[in-house]
């Protein structure tokens, strides 16, 4: 059974992986919600989905490990 994370990414910068993408542990996938920083990947996996969630001005990125 693959298990997923749920992300929140600043979308004022935008993301820098799209569904389907591969990534590793570390790899940076925008900026934290609230512009803190780079935001990671805490795990290996592919990228599933990438929604917009209007009321926080973020994007919810879906990562299947």
């Amino acid at each position: 059974m693959n298990d997923s994370i749920e992300l929140a990414a600043e979308a004022s910068f935008g993301v820098k992986v799209k569904p389907g993408d591969h990534v590793e542990k570390g790899r940076q996938l925008g900026v934290k919600s609230g512009g803190q920083g780079p935001l990671t990947s805490p795990a290996a996996g592919v990228v599933q989905d990438i929604t917009f969630d209007s009321d926080g001005h973020r994007f919810i990125i879906t990562i299947t490990v």
